[in-house]
């Protein structure tokens, strides 16, 4: 391509990503060279600077706002501070973001973080720092010098182990106001800086806590309560819209599968009173630990979804065993209080068969086609699901007009994500159950998924009733075929995303002889036309989903 061609294309980049060349070419972006990149706003490095610098100088201007890098940087950490990052931030001052990844600086020669707060200085416009994982000796001082920094909005960083900042933040000699406008916060500390923190971030709205410390000695009296005890230190935070938990080790033996982090009731509704702007909450303990939920009553629940108009994400890793009162009274709270929610995940075997049905209308019968509520797939006129009659499935819920007057709406409009534990059921026991018992089973549930979720796009066993299997199996667009996706996630069966059948000719989905023609087998040693016949769908359609979610 001519060079007039190629800087009309560069003229008009705004966000650029480089990754290194898998031939390990320096010449390998030579058609850069001598290009101006006058709208280049982002740029991302994901190779080594002192390799390829000379064709890349130019992307590197005054007008750059984000600098993100990722690449491993050749030639030790005296040439990184004194040509690397001269190089790299020099020409760039007005630069509101920079992120260096993990594997930047070699482990074996990291660099001093006074060399890179040197360099951050210099940027007067700096607004985010994401420095999380990399390898650069003596982060505390990088914090504690951010701190005073104004205009600082985002940071993202993990701090050396140890209590070294805490006299920054707590007693007589901790700073005024430090992060006076900070409102993105992700960090990794020990849990005396995690609660001394909060009471300086008036401004935050959104925070990511990974809370460990490297100790192999005795547990402390406050780590049965460190849980607690941080997010009682929130409530000083108004105006938190995000919240992220994650516990990991804090002595030897401490948390464990057998010894969970205790969290209370009371803490969480005291959280949602005084931080009603949340959308998003995550509390977590490290695997294979979760969090012990005994302390929470049904009415604590109630009144901590009470507090929460606005939530849309809710992720609380509980023992079921620790909350079996939550089975039941979770789902119906959540419905009264919570109407934008979009994605649950709790850790207890949730009984959606106690879920209120449309009344009047019998469970799933094999004569009656619909179709479901639409997906955010359906909406798009150019979707496969939009344009085909592949979700249609066996159900007896009808259009509108043939609903009882005394229906109820979905409680769950907007979810697209589910996520709970596997419920103890005929089928997660492995024994031999007659047909119709599992029908029974099989339509109780996935009448109430149908009724409740009409968006739902994924479907979670996160482990199971007991506690003690922590395997997640993620179940796809199961409205696509709610029967079968309802089967697999109680009996613990991985999700078939393929199609076996016969290839002679082509069947019609809306025709009742083709229920007899693609038998579903539901049990051992049962295939006959039923019930849990399921439609034909494309190989296909099914496998355009395949890339658009990613199983956890």
């Amino acid at each position: 391509m001519q060079r007039d061609r190629r800087q009309l294309y560069a003229s008009k980049v705004e966000q650029l990503q480089l990754s290194d060349p898998q031939d390990e070419n320096d010449d390998e972006y030579e058609y850069l060279r001598d290009l101006e990149w006058p709208r280049l706003k982002s740029l991302e490095l994901n190779l080594d600077w002192q390799l390829y610098q000379h064709n890349l100088r130019e992307l590197l201007h005054a007008d750059l706002q984000s600098l993100t890098i990722t690449g491993l940087q050749s030639g030790g950490s005296s040439y990184v501070a004194q040509v690397t990052l001269p190089a790299l931030l020099g020409p760039c001052p007005r630069l509101k973001r920079v992120t260096l990844g993990p594997d930047v600086f070699s482990h074996e020669d990291p660099i001093h973080a006074s060399v890179l707060a040197y360099h951050l200085d210099a940027l007067h416009d700096l607004e985010d720092v994401d420095v999380l994982m990399s390898n650069i000796v003596g982060k505390d001082l990088l914090f504690g010098h951010l701190s005073k920094r104004g205009g600082l909005k985002s940071l993202a960083i993990d701090l050396d182990p140890g209590l070294r900042t805490l006299p920054l933040f707590s007693g007589p000699a901790a700073l005024h106001k430090p992060f006076s406008s900070l409102e993105r916060l992700q960090i990794v500390c020990d849990p005396e800086v995690a609660l001394a923190l909060p009471s300086h971030l008036f401004t935050l709205k959104e925070l990511r806590l990974a809370i460990e410390r490297q100790s192999s000695g005795d547990i402390r009296l406050s780590d049965l309560s460190i849980l607690d005890d941080v997010v009682t230190s929130l409530l000083v935070c108004p105006n938190l819209e995000l919240l992220e938990i994650n516990v990991g080790n804090l002595a030897s033996g401490f948390p464990t599968a057998q010894l969970n982090l205790p969290v209370g009731g009371a803490a969480l509704v005291k959280l949602a009173a005084c931080c009603p702007r949340l959308r998003n909450i995550d509390l977590a303990a490290l695997d294979p630990s979760s969090i012990d939920g005994s302390g929470i009553s049904s009415m604590h629940f109630e009144d901590f979804c009470k507090g929460l108009p606005n939530l849309e994400e809710l992720s609380l890793k509980l023992h079921p065993a620790t909350a079996t009162i939550l089975q039941t009274t979770a789902l119906p709270s959540l419905a009264r209080h919570c109407p934008k929610l979009e994605a649950l995940r709790m850790g207890v075997p949730l009984q959606l068969p106690n879920l209120p049905l449309y009344g009047g209308v019998s469970q799933p019968v094999p004569n009656d086609i619909i179709t479901p509520p639409q997906t955010k797939y359906d909406q798009r006129p150019d979707s496969h699901q939009a344009m085909s009659s592949t979700m249609k499935l066996v159900a007896a819920i009808d259009a509108p007009s043939a609903m009882p007057s005394n229906s109820c709406a979905p409680l769950f409009p907007n979810m697209t994500s589910l996520s709970f534990a596997r419920p103890e059921t005929i089928l997660s026991k492995g024994s031999s159950v007659s047909l119709s018992a599992e029908e029974d089973l099989i339509h109780a549930w996935a009448q109430s998924l149908f009724t409740h979720f009409p968006l739902l796009e994924q479907l979670e066993a996160w482990g199971d009733h007991t506690g003690r299997d922590n395997r997640s199996m993620s179940y796809i667009l199961p409205m696509e075929d709610i029967l079968e996706a309802t089967w697999e996630f109680l009996g613990g069966v991985e999700q078939s995303l393929w199609q076996d059948g016969d290839d002679e000719g082509e069947v019609d989905v809306f025709s009742p002889a083709s229920f007899g023609q693609d038998a579903y087998v539901l049990s051992p040693g049962v295939l006959s036309p039923g019930p849990f016949e399921r439609l034909v769908v494309s190989d296909w359609e099914m496998a355009s989903q395949m890339e658009a979610f990613q199983a956890r």
